[in-house]
């Protein structure tokens, strides 16, 4: 949360809930269906968003990780085309900066993927932003090693 995005939003299954007060500031969404996928979360992401919400930077829950410097470098080139994406060894990588103009590329979005196909055919709509390899935190026993370590 200390990147600077307002609102947050969090797209979580229906059985997940906000483990501390200080998560009051986040706007919960509940995803009824999270074995649909990625698409399903981010389509109920976006739905979310209040009108006045000119862009949105995704993020994913399995990257607890992610500097605060990597949302920075993605902030840093909006404007220069609608999608600014990371890329760590020539792939796609959140976050990803969605202008508004751009929201109904989620609608496309198929399965667990999220955005990475659509994106890659698309490359005339994407800066792409180098960042570093980010560790996704799949498991509880890598949860419980990561909260050790804090």
């Amino acid at each position: 949360m200390g990147a600077g995005l307002d609102p947050i939003v969090a797209v979580v299954p229906t059985w997940l809930a906000p483990r501390t007060p200080s998560e009051e500031s986040v706007l919960w969404v509940r995803n009824p269906h999270p074995e649909r996928g990625m698409s399903e979360s981010l389509e109920l992401g976006i739905a979310s968003l209040p009108a006045s919400v000119e862009a949105a930077v995704i993020l994913l829950g399995d990257q607890p990780t992610l500097p605060a410097s990597s949302i920075a470098s993605i902030l840093a080139r909006r404007g220069e085309r609608p999608v600014i994406a990371g890329r760590n060894r020539r792939h796609a990588t959140p976050p990803v900066l969605v202008e508004r103009s751009h929201f109904g590329i989620v609608r496309e979005a198929i399965g667990d993927r999220g955005l990475r196909d659509l994106l890659n055919a698309q490359p005339d709509w994407v800066t792409a932003v180098e960042l570093p390899s980010i560790d996704d935190v799949d498991t509880p026993e890598q949860l419980r090693a990561l909260e050790r370590q804090a």
